[in-house]
């Protein structure tokens, strides 16, 4: 799957982790291209973020962030891209806003 077809709302996951890490807007895109579809990929980005909350140290220390985040702070902001995800799978797919390419 590619991020051309997820919709507004999943791609709004996205931008959410843009706003404070690059890094981690990269790997949620990567997951994508893992995905068969975009229930799934939301998925896969939790899973993701479960393995950054519990390696956070370690993801910072290895993407040279530890001097812009502390462990707490990234974990705060990591919950407000789960809460992100979760309210994204809340919406009936049928309800989702996809562009028309």
């Amino acid at each position: 799957m590619d991020t051309d077809y997820i919709s507004k709302e999943a791609y709004n996951v996205i931008r959410c982790a843009a706003r404070f890490d690059d890094t981690l807007k990269a790997l949620i895109g990567a997951e994508c291209s893992e995905s068969t579809d975009e229930d799934e990929y939301l998925e896969h980005i939790l899973d993701l973020i479960a393995e950054i909350k519990e390696g956070t140290k370690e993801y910072l220390e290895e993407w040279g962030l530890e001097d812009q985040f502390s462990v707490h702070d990234y974990r705060e902001k990591l919950k407000t891209v789960e809460a992100e995800v979760k309210r994204v799978q809340g919406v009936p797919k049928a309800s989702r806003t996809y562009e028309e390419w």
